[in-house]
């Protein structure tokens, strides 16, 4: 019963693609910044 339960446990899981697009535009500075507010978002959001 518990080999059967990690199973559900597994596909009970959220899984999520983070992507950042850059702009020619963008300084080094800025890119950093959304950078950084996409990994703390992240982490909010419960990402381990």
């Amino acid at each position: 019963m518990e080999d059967r339960q990690r199973k559900l446990d597994r596909y009970k899981e959220e899984k999520a693609a983070l992507v950042g697009v850059v702009h020619q535009d963008q300084t080094e500075s800025e890119l950093q910044e959304y950078l950084d507010e996409l990994a703390f978002l992240t982490r909010t959001a419960g990402a381990t």
